[in-house]
């Protein structure tokens, strides 16, 4: 939501440099979320919503070791606060 805030009011250089530095980190975890691919989506949506964890048939759910780094991202965690 402060990206979105962020670009209602572009003003100022300053409103500007502050949408630009939200949208990098934005950006960033955007790439994080996903190299973990659909798995990583779903147990994402899992960990933070509680919806089911386990992607449908073929698809395999994520490792321990994914599901850990994705939760531990540090991108992630400073655009869901």
């Amino acid at each position: 939501m402060a990206l979105w805030h962020s670009t209602q009011v572009l003003d100022g250089s300053d409103n500007w440099a502050k949408a630009r530095q939200l949208q990098g980190l934005a950006s960033l975890a955007e790439a994080e979320l996903l190299s973990g691919g659909v798995a990583g989506l779903k147990y994402l949506l899992c960990e933070k919503f509680g919806y089911p964890a386990a992607p449908r048939l073929p698809l395999q759910p994520m490792s321990d070791f994914e599901a850990n780094r994705l939760s531990t991202s540090t991108y992630l965690k400073r655009i869901s606060n």
